[in-house]
């Protein structure tokens, strides 16, 4: 039973590694760093963090804040 628990969480610790990969490479585009400020904006501020959205939302938030800081600003006007 143990060895079936490690695998589980193997592969969830693999699931999620992929899962902040695949964030930071849609974040390095500017556009959709625009695109998701703008619904973080929008969106109710308490995600329930027990809930895959929360989940989702957090690794989303990391990613976000770890590529816009190696992204130049644009500058309106």
């Amino acid at each position: 039973m143990a060895a079936f628990d490690q695998d589980e969480s193997t592969a969830s610790n693999r699931q999620r590694l992929y899962m902040k990969a695949s964030m930071k490479h849609l974040f390095s585009n500017p556009l959709w760093c625009e695109f998701w400020e703008k619904r973080r904006l929008d969106r109710a501020p308490n995600v329930p963090p027990d809930t895959a959205e929360g989940d989702f939302s957090r690794i989303a938030e990391r990613a976000y804040e770890a590529a816009i800081s190696t992204i130049p600003l644009r500058r309106n006007g």
